[in-house]
């Protein structure tokens, strides 16, 4: 259990300080934040997920999908 819980906030304490980078802020806009329920190894954890509009090109740009090398709407971690 302590596993997920440091898990959990791991990703979300990662997700803030990418949300406040000055880089990422010249770069994208952010569209929305949501929770986003994945299934991991050490069991189910909920994290705050971001999706980014580029300012330039209008792409849309999912950080934490990225990080996690995870496909559009896969729940399951490569992991798991």
């Amino acid at each position: 259990m302590l596993e997920i819980y440091l898990l959990l906030n791991y990703m979300n304490l990662f997700l803030i300080i990418l949300m406040t980078n000055s880089k990422r802020k010249s770069k994208y806009n952010i569209k929305e934040t949501r929770k986003r329920t994945l299934i991991t190894s050490v069991g189910l954890i909920t994290i705050n997920s971001t999706s980014d509009i580029d300012k330039e090109t209008k792409e849309y740009y999912v950080p934490s999908r990225d990080i996690l090398h995870l496909k559009p709407y896969q729940r399951l971690t490569n992991e798991a």
